[in-house]
């Protein structure tokens, strides 16, 4: 479903001349507009707790009025930035509610028909055109990369051709999921909740993954709770951890690569939260393994793609027992 709608987005603003999407520096030709966690801009992210603060950083403008124009799930304007000047590149601070609303909101860059020289501010009468839309999601917590502590968890792939490897010694930049016959792959994934304030009514969790290389077809990929420890530069398939005998969801993959994948874990965080579950995190499989016609493999950003793009990194969005704003841009 988020597939097919990021697609019909991305087709209906690409028909516009806007782009869609996360803009990190180097992707994309034209102005672009990219989310940072750090006022330094070197840590490029896309999902953000409430009361967070976004340092947006445009790039490649010309001396036209610019502007940012935040909207929430709803796509209702919470408040619109002017970027005065006639530097190419320019920044501006953006403060999310403190109280949300969790979901999935949008930066839009803006250039207006006027060329002032640089005057701010732009006079009223500036008609602006939408040039880059980038999405954010939104919780009332976000972690943002599934990273190895006190001796447990990370992300990692388990290979059964290779029951014995550690595939990239658990570092690697990619994460698989797999179905062919005797040569299936699965991915492992934990969040550390140390020090996370998670209550214990949580309502809605999401589990997202950045799907960097599509299947050919489309596929559907379970995930199941993990039952016991295990560690990312330890795992292999032969000691994998034991897993959940029901899925505690089921996505359809799409053949778009690029698009995010998100499955509701709020069950089994809920479990974390109140002690009656063990958070050894989660496994993702394809529904319908040991396919014999070839083989059926998708790849996915792991918390190693980039030390400095966290946009490709695994991400748990929690919400409490007030749901995010449910709209048509793939909040589930």
């Amino acid at each position: 479903m988020i597939g097919r709608f990021w697609f019909a987005v991305s087709l209906a603003l690409a028909l516009t001349g806007v782009v869609s999407g996360s803009a990190v520096a180097g992707k994309t030709s034209g102005p672009t507009l990219a989310m940072f966690e750090d006022p330094a801009r070197l840590n490029a992210c896309d999902a953000f707790s409430w009361g967070a603060v976004l340092y947006a950083r445009a790039s490649q403008l010309d001396a036209r009025c610019w502007r940012i124009v935040w909207k929430d799930p709803a796509g209702n304007a919470v408040r619109t930035d002017r970027l005065p000047g006639i530097a190419p590149t320019r920044d501006i601070v953006f403060t999310l509610p403190a109280t949300g609303p969790s979901g999935a909101w949008t930066a839009e860059l803006q250039q207006g028909d006027q060329n002032p020289g640089g005057l701010d501010p732009c006079t009223g009468t500036t008609s602006y055109t939408a040039r880059q839309v980038d999405r954010i999601d939104v919780a009332r917590i976000a972690i943002v990369g599934a990273i190895e502590a006190a001796g447990t968890g990370g992300d990692g792939t388990v290979d059964q051709q290779s029951p014995a490897t550690v595939v990239a010694g658990g570092t690697g930049a990619t994460l698989s999921v797999r179905s062919d016959s005797n040569r299936n792959k699965r991915i492992f994934v934990r969040f550390d909740l140390t020090g996370k304030v998670l209550s214990a009514n949580v309502g809605v969790a999401r589990l997202r993954m950045l799907m960097t290389s599509a299947p050919f077809g489309s596929r559907i990929y379970e995930i199941r709770r993990a039952t016991g420890p295990w560690l990312e530069s330890a795992l292999d398939w032969n000691n994998r951890p034991g897993v959940t005998g029901a899925a505690t969801d089921a996505r359809a993959t799409g053949t778009t690569s690029g698009q995010p994948i998100y499955w509701l874990v709020g069950g089994d965080v809920l479990g974390f939260a109140n002690g009656t579950l063990t958070n050894y995190g989660w496994e993702i499989r394809d529904a319908v393994e040991n396919l014999g016609a070839g083989a059926r493999e998708a790849m996915f950003g792991s918390s190693e793609a980039s030390s400095t793009d966290k946009t490709q990194w695994p991400v748990l969005l929690v919400d409490y027992d007030q749901p995010p704003v449910v709209t048509a841009g793939g909040i589930i």
